[in-house]
């Protein structure tokens, strides 16, 4: 059976383990965004704000426990919706 390598370098596959071909993150996001996104993971949490003024989403789904979770849970806009073990699911408050 044949195999197939993704361009992120992750190697190739034998047929038993193939999976959907899927574009990695590098490919679809680029290597700016993505450090972006490594920096915001390690604490620079003023992106997340850029981001939802660029983007305008209006929930956040984080992992329970991350810096994304912490930042959520201190800002008033953001609401908890619900709470697990591996997630949480928050909801931007409308302004009064």
């Amino acid at each position: 059976m044949p195999t197939t390598t993704c361009t992120c370098r992750s190697g190739p596959r034998d047929a038993w383990s193939w999976q959907p071909p899927l574009a990695c993150a590098r490919e679809l996001q680029g290597d700016a965004r993505l450090r972006d996104y490594r920096r915001a993971l390690l604490g620079e949490t003023q992106l997340y704000d850029e981001w939802a003024q660029q983007y305008g989403f209006q929930i956040a789904l984080s992992e329970s426990g991350s810096s994304f979770d912490r930042y959520l849970r201190g800002f008033p806009q953001w609401e908890l919706v619900r709470e697990t073990r591996p997630a949480s699911l928050y909801r931007r408050r409308l302004p009064t």
